[in-house]
């Protein structure tokens, strides 16, 4: 699926006018990345005369961490303008990029590289979760003021030590974190 919206997008005289800029999410399975897709469709949409195309792509399912690079790496290799990437597996897409040298700007969402490896990348966009926890109480204490039990489900695919083995920051914990301490 993403090899075929990849060639789509490439392909034909009018793109070859255009530059693409490329987002790749961890899958297309993932209903938290919808809105990425929507946001590059409307833009598409918005911006017809633009040198600039938006391309939203990413593996099928959140499970293909090898299959995310892969779409990284070829992306670098046709010389897309620029790409945002949500890295499933920091450690694995930290390697490619050191490998590959990219001369395009590469900007981490949702889902940072390790400390070490940020100087791959040029810029982050993402969630403070320590944050995200104290307006998630503060948001809580007003709807129950009398205090009570309160639930907060915050683990993912693996849990957290799949989580620290790829690499990845304890972002739930952060916003555990936040959350008690408020």
């Amino acid at each position: 699926m993403a090899s075929a919206l990849l060639a789509l997008a490439i392909s034909g005289p009018a793109a070859a006018q255009k530059k693409t800029l490329a987002v790749v999410v961890k899958g297309l399975d993932n209903p938290f990345f919808t809105v990425l897709g929507d946001g590059c469709a409307l833009w598409n949409k918005e911006n017809p005369k633009s040198e600039y195309t938006c391309l939203y792509t990413g593996p099928a399912s959140s499970a293909d961490e090898a299959g995310e690079v892969q779409i990284v790496e070829d992306l670098i290799n046709k010389g897309v303008a620029g790409i945002a990437i949500s890295p499933s597996n920091a450690p694995a897409m930290a390697n490619m990029l050191k490998a590959k040298k990219p001369k395009m700007p590469i900007m981490t969402i949702d889902a940072d590289l390790a400390a070490a490896d940020r100087a791959l990348r040029t810029t982050y966009l993402g969630t403070n979760n320590y944050d995200m926890g104290v307006l998630m109480a503060k948001h809580l204490k007003g709807l129950k003021p009398k205090g009570g039990t309160v639930c907060l489900q915050l683990g993912q695919r693996g849990g957290r030590q799949h989580q620290r083995a790829r690499g990845g920051l304890p972002r739930h914990d952060r916003r555990q974190e936040g959350h008690h301490r408020s």
